[in-house]
C-alpha cells in the first residue's frame, strides 16, 4: 500500500516538475520580453511584472513542495550528525512531524486566504486572487505528502530489488 501511495507521489512530482520548469520558461520569456518592450519600445506591459511575481509565488511554493522529496533544502543537521545511530529515526519523526506541523498551519492560512481571494480582484491582471493564493494550501500538501514519502524511504531498509534481503550499507 506505501509502495503505491510512494509511486504516486513520484508521478505527482514528475508532473510538478514538468508545471515548475514551463512556469520558469514563461517568467523568462515575459522578463525578456518586458526589458525589450520598456528598453527599446519606450512603452511597458503593465501585467507582466504581476504574472511573473504570481510565477515566481507558485514557484516558491511548489518547488519546496518538490524539494522536500528529495532532500534539496539547505538545513543545518549538525544534531543529525552527533546523534547515535540508534535515535537516528526517533530524531527523524520528530523533526518531520514538527516540519509537518509547521506546513499545516501554513496551509490552514493560505486556505482561508483562497477562500477569500474570490472578492479580490489583481490590479493589471483583473484575475481573482484566489488563483494566487491557491500556491499556498496547494503547496503545504505537496510539503506534507512529500515529506512523509522521503520519511518513509529514509527509514524504511533498503532492499535488493524485490529479493526482500537488506542492501548492505
Amino acid at each position: 500500500m506505501i509502495g503505491i501511495l510512494i509511486k504516486a507521489m513520484d508521478r505527482l512530482n514528475a508532473f510538478v516538475k514538468y508545471v515548475l520548469g514551463l512556469a520558469l520558461i514563461v517568467m523568462s520569456i515575459v522578463t525578456v520580453l518586458q526589458v525589450f518592450c520598456r528598453f527599446v519600445l519606450h512603452a511597458s506591459l503593465p501585467w507582466s511584472e504581476e504574472l511573473t511575481r504570481y510565477l515566481m509565488v507558485y514557484i516558491g511554493f511548489w518547488g519546496t513542495g518538490y524539494a522536500m522529496r528529495h532532500n534539496l533544502l539547505m538545513r543545518v543537521d549538525v544534531v543529525e550528525q552527533f546523534l547515535p545511530k540508534k535515535h537516528e529515526v526517533a530524531y527523524l519523526l520528530l523533526l518531520n512531524l514538527f516540519l509537518i506541523f509547521i506546513f499545516i498551519c501554513v496551509g490552514w492560512a493560505g486556505m482561508n486566504m483562497y477562500l477569500g481571494g474570490y472578492r479580490q480582484v489583481s490590479a493589471a491582471l483583473r484575475m481573482p486572487m484566489a488563483y494566487v493564493y491557491f500556491s499556498i494550501p496547494s503547496g503545504a500538501v505537496l510539503m506534507i505528502l512529500n515529506t512523509l514519502a522521503g520519511l518513509h524511504e529514509r527509514i524504511t531498509p533498503k532492499t535488493a530489488s524485490g529479493s526482500g534481503e537488506k542492501i548492505p550499507s
